[in-house]
């Protein structure tokens, strides 16, 4: 094989192959060759040839493998059978199709899952491949013909390996041995006589016979098929294997319909389920030459579809009955119910279509006929487990148990180290139990800590099949009961952030609205809990009470309470079957220490004999209520109410120039004189003048102010963006300019100060004196002997405070005002954050330094900036532009 391969050039090989193959093959019967690359072609193995065609991607051409006019490959050693070229491009442009559907479906939302015809992918060239015919051993009672290759191996006294070749006459012709007639033979039969004549006629010579290449037979695929016609095949090719080559059976084709006909007689019919389902191939028969193979159009389809193992549609005989289908499907899934499958069957002459029940555990169900169109559907079990319990919460171990006769809540939970958690409430459990038909359901509380501690008691309860226990972690790793701290500590809170609405625009270079309210980056939140195993407390009693008002068919019925107030977990709570409150107070985790426990009191709706409603509010006694006296009814609101004056944990801070600074606890309505003597007074080198207060209240007061603020100047620019011409540039300076202020009131924080008197108020003056709240701060800084000047000044700075100086003086201090300065609208800040305008002179800067407008230590002067100020120049120009424009409107008058 080398030598030949170098003999000639490989590449010149692969050119004419490439380029016969490039040309249409309905116009080529043979590809032009040279007769030197032929040859090399031909002394090529099939297998060769074959491995050449793959590696550089085309197809040989048929007559490469033929040592005469009779043979032909089906296919090369190794490799699946091969389509012919018409079948190939029927395939092809059925493939497409199927693309295109399948498409169409996922764009109409077509369910995927849809069931398919049982067997038709027995042809599918993507998932189906035939061993080649070829190397397969013949058997016995193949009858040679005409275009067959017998090997005859001799050794002995003489030595030879002979392939000879069927002639048309049907003779072998054997060297020094003569012509030998195999017509009719079979290969057992012309094996025994090739032997026998060796062995008569050369001395000490004995021969082995095989079978080589096989002969070409001919036969015709007609019916339901992809691509019927003519196809030359191997003579060893079966039924099936017909039928690939010819791309297959068609949807309306049949698959345990397919004759075989020779000489114009049915010599054979397969039933490819047969094979499908029970491997027989005894009816895959194989092929003479003439043969026609005709696929006869399905008659009946039934489908069967829900759980069973192979849901598909099947073609069945007139004999096959319910049974046989369920047969062929593989029988019910794990999860099928046979007592209620159901057939949709469509009536002989009736336009609609009818549902027949069948029991599929009944052999007289099993054993009715099918007819076409039938579908059978199976339906699922009751996939809820029966006999168990259910466990949830705050266990070690969640989940399903058995349940038995006898059971208790020990049974599930009886341990607190290997059965509870930690953070598990010992207080309280729920059990969820069915009731009336098992639709309907009630709430039965528990003392778990006493259920474990006395097993066996009463505290013990009894379960029943499918009750629920539902066991709640402590209240504070509630959710909600986090919030309402969250919040508390918010309330009480002065040092947090004051957070203010994002800009949501921008102006574009030309004033347009680039992006309505861009969002900034906000900072990522920690997480407040770990992940936990178990549900949230309130999420499983919210569940409850979901059930309960959905089963409710009138208030009367809808067994929720509502309990709040001064209890850890306020919210709704199922009515429990008792009725009391005990459990339920449990179940909202107990009562806050600020809790009033003389009484509580009970709102409860009714209904007049006209369905009118009234409401009643009455008090009853916290023993009275907890000792199960006292009988809850649907919709009953308990409210907890708050110890009167309770303040405990109320607190206000002072800091600074302080005695003895620090927090302290107050008593609702104490004042600030209060808590200032209580904290020693102001020290020797404190500033009381310029003492800083910060209320809650007006902090978020301050707050609302600012987000009122940023709402209106976002309307005033989203409403000029919107109005402005696009030639007019004015509208867009007026929105930059609020845009910048904007981002001014956006960086200012609410701080909440409140002016005070605090010397005044430590004099004992009443009407100076302020009322404090928890969360309130009083800031006493060192003494402050300067006065700054700030604003439009030439040399803003601080200044030693000197007795009897005026605002004039100061202002001389800091080099005196600028050009820009609205001199007329200086003001002074004082120490304790109050606004004074000064009076003044006729003189611009002649201020009266009268005893209300005096100067104190650790006052502000500021010099505001005159908004209206235009340069002289620009003054001057807006004059002359007005006057020339006059004259030139006066002088033709003066022409006339």
């Amino acid at each position: 094989m080398k030598t030949v391969l170098q003999r000639f050039s490989f590449s010149a090989v692969l050119f004419f192959l490439l380029g016969n193959e490039m040309v249409p093959r309905a116009a080529a019967a043979l590809p032009n060759i040279p007769p030197a690359v032929l040859a090399q072609l031909q002394d090529m193995s099939p297998a060769e040839q074959a491995e050449l065609a793959r590696q550089y991607g085309f197809r040989l051409p048929s007559q490469l493998g033929a040592t005469n006019d009779y043979d032909s490959e089906l296919g090369a050693p190794g490799l699946p059978l091969e389509l012919d070229e018409r079948a190939e491009a029927l395939l092809q442009e059925q493939e497409l199709r199927k693309l295109l559907d399948e498409q169409g479906s996922k764009a109409s939302g077509d369910d995927a899952d849809e069931i398919k015809r049982f067997g038709l992918d027995l042809f599918d060239r993507q998932i189906s491949t035939f061993a080649p015919v070829d190397d397969m051993p013949a058997p016995d009672s193949y009858r040679v013909g005409p275009g067959d290759t017998i090997n005859v191996y001799m050794y002995g006294n003489e030595e030879a390996d002979l392939a000879l070749s069927i002639n048309r006459e049907s003779q072998l012709i054997l060297p020094r041995l003569g012509p030998l007639s195999v017509a009719g033979l079979t290969f057992a039969e012309v094996k025994e006589v090739i032997e026998a004549k060796v062995a008569s006629q050369l001395v000490a010579t004995k021969a082995v016979v095989s079978l080589g290449k096989l002969r070409s037979i001919n036969v015709f695929l007609a019916g339901d098929v992809l691509a019927p016609g003519s196809y030359s095949v191997s003579g060893l090719s079966t039924v099936l294997q017909v039928l690939y080559a010819g791309g297959g059976i068609t949807e309306i084709g049949s698959l345990r319909n397919i004759l075989v006909k020779r000489r114009g007689k049915v010599v054979a019919t397969l039933d490819a389920y047969d094979i499908l389902l029970r491997g027989d191939t005894s009816g895959d028969i194989r092929l003479a030459s003439g043969d026609t193979v005709f696929v006869a159009t399905v008659e009946r389809l039934v489908s069967i579809d829900g759980e069973v193992k192979r849901p598909a549609i099947y073609e069945t005989l007139p004999t096959d009955t319910l049974g046989d289908l369920l047969k062929m499907s593989g029988g019910l899934s794990a999860l099928g119910y046979a007592k209620l499958a159901s057939i949709e069957r469509r009536v002989p002459g009736q336009s609609s279509v009818t549902r027949v029940q069948v029991n599929l555990d009944d052999a007289k169900d099993l054993g009715q006929a099918l007819f076409n169109g039938d579908r059978l559907v199976v339906a699922a079990i009751r996939k809820e487990i029966g006999n168990q319990v259910l466990l949830r919460g705050a266990v070690a171990r969640p989940g399903g148990y058995a349940w038995f006769d006898g059971q208790r809540i020990t049974d599930l939970v009886g341990s607190l180290d290997d059965d509870l958690l930690s953070e598990t409430d010992l207080s309280t459990g729920l059990i969820v139990r069915r009731s009336g038909l098992g639709l309907e359901i009630e709430a039965i509380a528990f003392d778990l800590g006493e259920a474990v501690a006395n097993p066996g008691t009463r505290a013990d309860l009894l379960l029943q099949e499918k009750d629920e226990v539902l066991i709640f972690a402590l209240p504070y790793l509630n959710d909600s009961y986090q919030a309402l701290v969250d919040a508390a500590a918010e309330k009480a809170s002065s040092s947090k952030d004051s957070k203010s609405p994002d800009p949501a625009f921008q102006l574009g270079p030309n004033g347009d609205m680039i992006a309505l309210f861009p969002e900034e980056k906000e900072e990522e939140k920690e997480e407040e809990q770990k992940e936990r195993g178990y549900g949230d407390r309130s999420e499983l009693i919210e569940e409850v009470v979901f059930r309960l008002e959905a089963q409710a068919k009138s208030p009367a019925t809808t067994n929720v309470v509502e309990v709040a107030g001064d209890v850890r977990l306020p919210g709704r709570y199922p009515l429990l079957d008792d009725r009391s409150m005990k459990m339920l107070f449990a179940l909202a985790g107990g009562f806050e220490n600020s809790a009033y426990l003389d009484e509580v009191e009970v709102t409860r709706l009714s209904f007049g004999a006209q369905g009118r409603a009234r409401i009643a509010t009455f008090k009853v006694g916290l023993r009275t209520a907890t000792d199960g006296n006292f009988q809850l009814q649907p919709l009953d609101r308990i409210r907890v109410s708050r110890i009167p004056n309770w303040s405990y944990g109320d607190t206000v801070e002072l800091s600074g120039s302080i005695l003895f600074p620090g927090d302290y606890p107050i008593v609702p309505g104490e004042m600030l004189s209060s808590i200032v003597n209580r904290a020693g007074g102001v020290s020797e080198n404190g500033f009381p003048q310029g003492a800083v207060l910060i209320k809650v209240e007006a902090k978020k007061r301050e707050e609302e102010q600012l987000e009122r603020l940023i709402a209106s100047i976002q309307r005033n620019v989203l409403a000029q963006s919107q109005t402005r011409e696009q030639e007019d540039g004015a509208g867009s300076a007026d929105a930059q300019s609020d845009l910048e202020f904007l981002q001014v009131v956006l960086e200012k924080e609410a701080v909440g100060r409140v002016v005070i008197d605090l010397p005044a108020i430590l004099a004992g003056d009443p009407g100076a004196d302020i009322q404090l709240e928890a969360g309130d701060t009083l800031f006493v800084p060192e003494f402050n002997n300067t006065v700054s000047v700030i604003g439009e000044v030439r040399q803003p700075g601080n200044f030693r405070y000197e007795n009897n100086r005026s605002v004039a003086d100061y202002l001389d201090f800091a080099a005196g005002t600028t050009v820009r300065a609205e001199d007329k609208e200086t003001y002074v800040v004082r120490a304790n954050g109050s606004v004074q305008r000064i009076a003044i002179k006729n003189s611009l800067l002649s201020f009266t330094p009268a005893s209300d407008n005096a100067l104190q230590p650790g006052d502000t002067i500021i010099v505001p900036v005159n908004e209206e100020y235009q340069p002289t120049l620009a003054r001057y120009k807006e004059v002359s532009t007005v006057v020339f424009q006059s004259i030139a409107s006066l002088y033709p008058l003066f022409r006339l």
